[in-house]
């Protein structure tokens, strides 16, 4: 992956590549049944924690530009209280921050939707007991369902884990059956490039899995050519008539495009069947749990176009 905008770049590599580590990982280790004082270090964690009533006490930034310590679609269960945020994370954690990590005294640390390696793990695991990804899943890969089950287990919350999931499921069979109009039409969410390409999203990325939610397909043409491994596809500026699809969502991350008019000549765009979106909703989108999920589907189709 490569963009000339360094700021763009850590974007995609945080919440988009999520080309995570060739090491094995495992189950949570020992924690307490019932933890009060949790840290969450996973992208999204945090949502899943409060979806389940625990609030942490240290989370890690949900954006590379976070002010606060959760998004939008969180803050209405924070139950009036402001966790710490953790600077110094990614794919590693600075000696700061294990500092800081240390200092907040958890009874057990979330870092399910992460991309740690064993090494640090292994140093967290001094500090106190790790509720990790379930090893057969890559960093970043982890399924929302599984992501939900690993934590609720983890702080002793399994029987609420199972509700929040059926909750969720039921979400978005219900805005299937609110939104007809988009089942068996094409789409994909797509980040322009500076050349004039894009990156196209597949459907083990979120940003393509809440379209299919809705009840879009992603198009084979799109699907094919997404490398074994990857959560994209890369559009060369030559091939964008691949995107000519009955709707696109286009992420608007300030991207400086130099030559877009083979884009701009597709048939979805001259028919406005393209929707940008902004960093929240986009953000939103890339980290599927039942919170992102739920306020994604009542975010994104009002603002998707209206076919009959």
């Amino acid at each position: 992956m490569r963009l000339i905008s360094v700021v763009l770049a850590i974007l995609v590599s945080l919440t988009v590549t999520a080309c995570g580590t060739s090491s094995e990982t495992g189950p949570a280790s020992s924690a307490p049944a019932s933890p009060q004082r949790v840290a969450s270090l996973g992208l999204g964690d945090v949502d899943t924690l409060l979806a389940l009533g625990v609030v942490p006490v240290l989370v890690a930034p949900w954006a590379q530009d976070a002010k606060e310590p959760v998004g939008e679609w969180a803050k209405p269960l924070l139950q009036g209280k402001n966790p710490q945020m953790l600077l110094g994370t990614g794919t590693k954690l600075d000696t700061k921050a294990l500092e800081t990590l240390a200092a907040s005294k958890p009874d057990v640390i979330v870092a399910v939707n992460s991309g740690f390696d064993d090494a640090t793990f292994s140093r967290l695991e001094t500090i106190a007991p790790v509720v990790r990804r379930p090893a057969q899943f890559a960093a970043w890969g982890v399924p929302w369902q599984e992501q939900v089950r690993a934590i609720a287990s983890g702080v002793g919350r399994a029987t609420q884990g199972d509700a929040l999931i059926t909750k969720t499921e039921n979400t978005i069979r219900r805005t299937q059956e609110q939104h007809p109009q988009y089942r068996g039409r094409t789409a994909a969410t797509v980040l322009p490039k500076s050349d004039g390409g894009f990156y196209a999203y597949a459907t083990t990325d979120g940003r393509g899995q809440v379209l299919t939610m809705l009840g879009f397909t992603l198009p084979e043409t799109i699907s094919s050519v997404v490398p074994a491994g990857k959560f994209y596809a890369e559009i060369p500026a030559e091939k964008v008539a691949v995107l000519d699809l009955d709707a696109l969502v286009y992420l608007d991350y300030g991207t400086k495009v130099s030559e877009d008019t083979a884009f701009r000549a597709l048939a979805v765009s001259r028919e406005n069947r393209v929707t940008t979106i902004d960093r929240t909703l986009g953000n939103a989108m890339s980290m599927p749990n039942p919170v992102t999920i739920e306020w994604v589907l009542k975010t994104l189709p009002p603002k998707l176009p209206a076919f009959t």
